[in-house]
């Protein structure tokens, strides 16, 4: 049995300097006159820690937890607009993902499964945000709330003859809001469709396969050998809803 633990201190962070008048004209690195100053700095610790247990020769399974991080910004469209509304920046956005699997080989290493279990718990969620303008709106981005996912993956490779492989994968993933989306710091939720179960650009559904067969070598004499393969790839996902 193998144990192991990672820490990775991240804070380096983003530093975002903008300066922008309500026209939307960037400016340099000094604001002078200009009437929108941004400075921020982001800092994070990201860790990550994991239990590796070998059952047998061909069964080995695993436990991992990992904190992630994405670093805040500066929204940099329709300044004046979004100042207006006090949403010119947005904050961090922090994932912890627990996973847990088994890698397995069966008959003689012809058949090996890889399945996988995760859940993971966001916070600060950055979403794009809609912000009335006149007759018209700008997007930016903002922070709706905390969120959960959870799924699960399976792969499967076969070799039931020679010089033939079959592999195949399904997954699914569910994103879902738990608190949230409140609303932005622009004042506006993130779309009409973010107070549903949504995904963020993640299909509930993913499945794969493919064939390869290889004949067998032909002997060139002193040239070699020679051989052709021949595949067949299918892939399907779900309907992609929300954002990533």
């Amino acid at each position: 049995m193998t144990r192991f633990f990672t820490a990775d201190r991240s804070l380096g962070g983003t530093d975002n300097q903008f300066c922008i008048d309500f026209g939307g004209t960037p400016g340099g690195s000094s604001c002078g006159n200009l009437l929108i100053f941004a400075d921020q700095r982001y800092d994070a610790v990201t860790w990550g820690a994991g239990l590796d247990f070998q059952v047998s020769d061909d069964v080995f399974t695993y436990l991992k937890v990992d904190k992630g991080f994405r670093a805040g910004g500066v929204n940099g469209r329709g300044s004046g607009a979004i100042f207006a509304a006090g949403g010119l920046t947005f904050d961090p956005e922090f994932l912890t993902m627990w996973e847990t699997g088994v890698k397995a080989d069966w008959l003689d290493n012809r058949l090996r499964t890889n399945l996988a279990i995760y859940t993971g718990r966001y916070t600060n969620v950055q979403t794009t945000v809609f912000i009335p303008l006149g007759p018209t709106s700008i997007t930016s981005r903002g922070n709706s709330g905390s969120a959960s996912v959870h799924g699960g993956e399976l792969e499967v490779t076969a070799l039931p003859l020679t010089g033939l492989q079959l592999r195949g994968g399904i997954g699914v993933s569910k994103f879902k809001w738990q608190t949230g989306p409140k609303t932005s710091k622009a004042g506006v939720s993130g779309t009409n469709r973010l107070g549903k179960t949504e995904e963020r650009g993640t299909p509930e559904l993913t499945a794969n396969f493919s064939a390869r067969y290889t004949t067998p070598p032909v002997d060139l004499d002193n040239h070699g050998e020679l051989e052709f393969s021949f595949q067949v790839d299918w892939a399907y996902r779900s309907h992609q809803k929300g954002e990533s």
